[in-house]
């Protein structure tokens, strides 16, 4: 069977002093085949329309940034599929506070909205999905701090067992201490509200991972402990895992780089409740 169609791309870029734009428009036919290109990118997939557009400002030293993006696949006259069209939005906000202080905040959006799909007893899509995030870096010396915030909601009209919010905060450090020390520590909670059905899920994630560089005997020492608890109200679950490991790596100098040897070890316990 013979197949003939088009795949189209328009896109244009270019600046203005401190403003930045990137604009793309995609069209590609019902009956489109690049069989070097079967789905990777956006304008290898048949049966699709639609196009991105990319803002960018300096403000002082301060940047901003906005992404817009929207697309439709189905549909058409000599379409095998449903229609569906896809939005999507994101803005960032970099502000350096002083030399060592930095401060990022996102916000971001996506929706879908599809027919119902008769053929495949598929029902059809309403969802939309909204978050932000803001996060404080500082520098301390050789060392740097995270403090982060984030929060998602999504909706599902059609399937409202989907709704769900989740928020998380996060605490981070990674440093060197010392010129043989370096030190990388994460702690994390999120929580996840769902329906009635789902219920609400709380996790705790804690991680450390110190290295230590003995250059005098030419080993590094890398041990590295995780800690993780979930629970939720629903099904009574309370569950934790520890995970443990120890990377021992020894490169002397007088095999010039030629010989190197490594071991490790992990252990991990789970417990539940």
């Amino acid at each position: 069977e013979k197949r003939e169609g088009w795949g189209l791309r328009l896109g244009a870029t270019g600046a203005a002093g401190t403003f930045t734009y990137a604009v793309n428009l995609r069209q590609v036919d019902d009956d489109f085949i690049n069989p070097l290109n079967p789905g990777f990118t956006p304008g290898g997939v048949p049966d699709r329309i639609g196009g991105d557009l990319s803002l960018s400002k300096l403000l002082g030293r301060a940047s901003l940034s906005l992404q817009l993006r929207r697309q439709k696949s189905g549909g058409g006259s000599d379409s095998a599929f449903p229609s569906v069209v896809e939005d999507g939005a994101m803005v960032n906000l970099a502000v350096p506070l002083g030399q060592r202080v930095q401060l990022a905040a996102s916000g971001t959006f996506g929706g879908t909205d599809g027919d119902a799909d008769p053929v495949n007893s598929l029902p059809g899509t309403d969802r939309s999905q909204l978050g932000g995030m803001l996060s404080l870096t500082e520098m301390v010396g050789a060392a740097s701090f995270t403090q982060s915030v984030s929060w998602q909601e999504t909706t599902d009209e059609i399937m409202p067992d989907a709704d769900q919010t989740v928020t998380m905060a996060t605490l981070g450090a990674n440093g060197t201490l010392g010129g043989m020390l370096m030190l990388s520590a994460m702690l994390s909670g999120t929580r996840s509200e769902g329906s009635p059905l789902m219920g609400t899920t709380d996790q705790l994630v804690l991680s450390l991972q110190p290295s230590l560089n003995l250059s005098s005997l030419a080993l590094v020492l890398t041990p590295r402990a995780g800690y993780t608890r979930m629970k939720n109200d629903v099904s009574r679950m309370d569950a934790a895992s520890e995970q443990y490991q120890l990377v021992v790596q020894w490169s002397p100098t007088w095999a010039s780089s030629l010989v190197s040897v490594q071991a490790g070890a992990d252990l991990s316990r789970s417990l539940s409740g």
